[in-house]
């Protein structure tokens, strides 16, 4: 779906396509929810708060920045993390295959 007003956005959680053109699926989806990791992950860290405007989370999005590494969090799941940040929304995973990746690493 597209959004057709301008009205408040998470732009920080959002995935470029949904940045740039207001498209959102199930894959931006994806992104926001590798974003969401990455929060808990950091104890509530503010993702990329040193960026004010959607074209400078874009920019610097686009020019394959992507959120770091947090300090003890585990390596599969910052992979799974990276994993929703692909820049191409059909290489990211769906939500299935994150679920499935996450109950074997938490065997």
């Amino acid at each position: 779906y597209s959004q057709i007003s301008r009205g408040k956005l998470p732009m920080r959680w959002m995935a470029p396509e949904s940045l740039e053109y207001r498209f959102f699926s199930s894959k931006s989806d994806v992104w926001s929810y590798g974003v969401l990791c990455w929060e808990i992950m950091t104890l509530g860290g503010s993702p990329l708060q040193f960026l004010n405007t959607w074209e400078s989370v874009l920019e610097h999005l686009q020019q394959g920045n992507r959120l770091k590494h947090p300090p003890g969090c585990p390596d599969k799941v910052y992979r799974v993390m990276e994993e929703c940040w692909q820049s191409n929304p059909s290489h990211r995973p769906t939500f299935s295959y994150i679920l499935q990746q996450l109950e074997y690493y938490a065997e």
